[in-house]
């Protein structure tokens, strides 16, 4: 029988990956580690600051992957938020996190997502590493990233933190 262990299912001590209740899915296993906390970056201006590193339980190479997840900002800016896995990851659909701050409105928490299918690489372009950076560019803004759900498969589930955070 599943438990809910602060919102992550967990079936006989293991971390299970979807739940399903009358036929629809409510549940899907969050990849991104230490995410059940708020992230803030005050921005400082500069092209690019990398700020926060993610760590994933599980690399997604050739999967189907839902990235969700919400963004405020303290005052009107011109920067943006966005995400690195290498450098050379150039998905034809973008990537998944991306934010132009200019279409969003100061102290509004406003909700992200994007399903994308990750590329696979060979070892003469490069590889995917079991993290993410976020980080934010031109912007002088304080902004709050927060509710980062990475799931395989292309629902739009609720935020929960990753079974590992919580076990």
């Amino acid at each position: 029988m599943s438990t809910i262990n602060g919102r992550a299912c967990v079936v006989n001590g293991t971390p299970v990956d979807k739940v399903f209740s009358n036929g629809k899915q409510v549940y899907g296993r969050n990849l991104a580690l230490n995410t059940s906390i708020p992230i803030s970056i005050q921005g400082d201006s500069s092209g690019w600051q990398d700020v926060k590193k993610i760590e994933l339980s599980q690399n997604p190479a050739g999967l189907t992957v839902t990235f969700s997840y919400a963004v405020t900002i303290d005052r009107l800016d011109s920067g943006s938020l966005r995400m690195q896995f290498l450098a050379n990851f150039s998905p034809a659909g973008g990537m998944p996190i991306f934010v132009d701050f200019k279409s969003l409105q100061p102290g509004v928490k406003t909700n992200f997502y994007k399903t994308i299918v990750f590329p696979t690489f060979n070892s003469s372009i490069g590889s995917f590493n079991d993290y993410m950076i976020i980080g934010i560019s031109n912007s002088s803004a304080l902004v709050k990233f927060e509710d980062l759900n990475v799931v395989i498969g292309d629902k739009i589930l609720p935020h929960s933190p990753a079974p590992e955070d919580v076990m």
